[in-house]
């Protein structure tokens, strides 16, 4: 979890193969793109640093969910390798999660 201030920037970590992150509260604005994809409360994206990783700034006080890739996908366990592969096809492409959680077990 990382809290990040009104006009705070997010980059990838330099150490990072990739991300995805998650807006638990509040809400991000790509940089550097036309237009500027947004993520509100809920949105979802997997960033691939070979793809692209553009900073991303929060439009106001934002509270993000965020999990690391720090190594290449063949030193992974080969599940993990598996998601990060399939995620990768959708990097950078904003969107909302497909599943709304009901409380414990769904």
């Amino acid at each position: 979890m990382c809290r990040l201030d009104a006009g705070a920037c997010w980059y990838l970590p330099p150490e990072a193969e990739a991300a995805e992150l998650l807006v638990v509260q509040g809400s991000l604005q790509a940089s550097g793109r036309p237009g500027g994809d947004a993520l509100a409360a809920e949105g979802y994206v997997v960033l691939d640093r070979a793809i692209s990783a553009p900073p991303w700034v929060a439009a106001e006080p934002t509270l993000i969910y965020l999990r690391s890739r720090l190594r290449q996908a063949p030193a992974l366990p080969a599940l993990e390798a598996h998601w990060w592969q399939l995620a990768a096809r959708q990097a950078g492409q904003p969107r909302r999660p497909r599943w709304r959680g009901g409380g414990p077990g769904g």
